[in-house]
């Protein structure tokens, strides 16, 4: 990185540090330490704030983007008595948002340090149906057709690219997207419940003071909208990031078969239409992050998103959707098992 850059960098900080600053003050916060949190792919930057023994979180949503609807969504799902932060203080001209803390105990930080953890999944199904029977807000956007295909879109605008080095013909590409439209009308008119859209467990934290569902903490939950009722359970079995086991994902969708409105033969379909949208738009943003913006830890998990992407094209009713995806998996992908 040359000087200039350099320079330009520090400025950027020093601005956004006295605006964090100037935020604490007029709202007659001190702060003894501010810690940047790990950040994910978005915009949001998150600060953990200390103030003696007392720890909360300062969102900074840089863009703007998803700071209304950020609130908009916390107030729905405080309504239905999920556990989401408890907000302090908001400006929304600056986008900053001063939070609850819920603590470090993410559903990934205690997977990774202890051998058992069906409990906290299990919840996490739980959450799913107080979602699933709440009464649906009129201030949520319902997942379109037109939302399904242009997230479908980034696949071949990514992808194929990452992958390939050119975009294929597009004769191809229009047969992909032909075979996609049939699907997207199946996925939005199954759209007919709130759905975290996010749902996995980096945005999910242990409560262990809390009880029932309550005890799974709900983040980044601004996303949200008025989607089909195994979006939430597709994000949380085919986690982009950890393997599930197929035993704890068959054990957690017997769980959720128990509310499901539904025979069994329709989950299954609407869960490989869903899983396939969503994995196919993953490794779009993935190959994106890469390409564009030059963000190399989203690399390592892209095989685990293909397998989960074949398994879901495997359902016998998803032929022709497999078929269009024929010319697009690069060879060494095929030779995967999945």
């Amino acid at each position: 990185m040359g000087n200039g850059k350099i320079e330009k960098l520090v400025m950027v900080i020093k601005k956004k540090l006295h605006l964090i600053e100037d935020f604490l003050t007029k709202n007659n916060i001190s702060s003894d330490q501010l810690v940047l949190m790990k950040s994910d792919a978005s915009h949001r930057r998150y600060h953990r704030l200390y103030n003696q023994e007392v720890s909360m979180i300062l969102m900074d949503d840089q863009e703007f983007i998803n700071l209304e609807r950020f609130l908009n969504v916390a107030n729905i799902l405080k309504e239905i008595n999920l556990s989401v932060p408890e907000i302090f203080k908001v400006d929304h001209d600056k986008g900053f948002v001063l939070l609850e803390d819920f603590g470090r105990e993410t559903f990934n930080n205690f997977i990774q340090n202890n051998s058992k953890y069906d409990l906290l999944y299990e919840s996490a199904i739980d959450v799913l149906k107080i979602l699933q029977d709440a009464d649906l807000p009129s201030n949520l956007e319902v997942f379109s057709e037109k939302r399904i295909l242009d997230e479908v879109q980034i696949f071949l605008d990514w992808t194929l690219p990452y992958y390939f080095g050119e975009t294929k013909n597009q004769k191809l590409k229009k047969d992909f997207i032909d075979s996609w439209s049939i699907i997207a009308k199946k996925i939005h008119s199954a759209s007919n419940v709130i759905t975290h859209f996010d749902y996995h467990i980096d945005n999910l934290v242990w409560l262990n003071d809390r009880s029932s569902f309550k005890r799974v903490g709900v983040l980044d939950f601004q996303d949200a909208l008025i989607g089909p009722a195994v979006y939430d359970l597709v994000s949380l079995l085919q986690d982009a990031r950890i393997t599930v086991s197929e035993k704890l994902q068959n054990k957690l969708k017997k769980r959720y078969l128990q509310f499901f409105k539904g025979t069994l033969d329709e989950f299954n379909l609407i869960y490989d239409c869903v899983g396939a949208q969503r994995n196919t738009r993953i490794l779009g943003v993935f190959a994106r992050l890469k390409l564009r913006d030059n963000k190399l830890s989203y690399q390592k998990h892209m095989n685990r998103v293909w397998k989960n992407l074949k398994n879901n094209l495997k359902n016998p009713e998803l032929k022709d959707l497999a078929d269009s995806y024929k010319y697009f998996i690069p060879e060494e992908i095929s030779k995967l098992n999945g």
